[in-house]
C-alpha cells in the first residue's frame, strides 16, 4: 500500500484524534489517572540567575502546526514594522514587551486565528496550546505519579506558531488601538 502525505493542520489534527482516540478508548482510557501529555517542560537558566520554563511538545503537534507556522512567519516577513527578521528596522518605534509572552491573553490569538481562518482552526489552536497536559521536568519516580500542568494564559513558547501568533495578535492589538485614536 502506497504511502499518502500526512494531512495537515486541522484536518491533520482531527484525522490523527479519530485514529487514535478509539483505541485509546478500548485498551486503557478509563483506567488512566492523568490525561495524556502533549510533550514535557524544559528549562533554561538566563543571565543574571533567571530560569525560563519553556514547552517542549511532542512531534506529532509540532507537525500539524507547521503549516500555520509557516503561513504567520511569511506574513510577519512583510510588515514593516515587524521586527522578527529585521531587530533594526523598526527600532525607533519599539517599546517594551517584557514579559508579554507570559501575560498575553491566548483566547484573545485563538479569536484572531478564528477571524482568518474559521472557529475550527482557532478553538483548535487555543486547545493545543492551554489544554494540553505537559509533564513536569522533575524526576517524580513514576509516570502515573508525574506532576502534570497545563498553561493558563500566555503563550506555550516552543511550539511551533506560538510565536508569530503572538506578534501577529499584538500587531492586531496595536492596529487597533492606534485605528481607535484616529476615530
Amino acid at each position: 500500500m502506497p504511502l499518502k502525505p500526512m494531512k495537515e493542520g486541522l484536518d491533520g489534527f482531527n484525522w490523527l484524534m479519530d485514529l487514535l482516540i478509539p483505541p485509546a478508548q478500548q485498551l486503557w482510557w478509563d483506567h488512566m489517572t492523568t490525561r495524556p501529555e502533549a510533550g514535557r517542560f524544559g528549562l533554561k537558566l538566563e543571565g543574571a540567575g533567571k530560569v525560563r520554563t519553556f514547552a517542549i511538545p511532542n512531534p506529532i503537534f509540532q507537525r500539524l502546526l507547521k503549516p500555520l507556522h509557516d503561513w504567520e512567519m511569511s506574513v510577519l516577513r512583510t510588515l514593516k514594522t515587524d521586527g522578527t527578521f529585521n531587530q533594526l528596522g523598526p527600532l525607533r518605534r519599539l517599546r517594551g514587551k517584557k514579559a508579554a509572552t507570559d501575560m498575553f491573553p491566548s483566547v484573545l490569538t485563538g479569536s484572531m486565528l478564528s477571524g482568518i481562518f474559521g472557529d475550527d482552526l482557532g478553538r483548535t489552536w487555543y486547545l493545543m496550546m492551554n489544554q494540553v497536559a505537559f509533564r513536569s521536568p522533575e524526576k517524580t519516580g513514576s509516570p502515573v505519579r508525574a506532576r502534570v500542568s497545563r498553561f493558563t494564559r500566555g503563550q506555550p513558547l516552543g511550539y511551533l506558531s506560538s510565536w508569530p501568533s503572538f506578534t501577529l495578535t499584538h500587531h492586531m492589538v496595536v492596529w487597533l488601538a492606534a485605528y481607535l485614536k484616529r476615530s
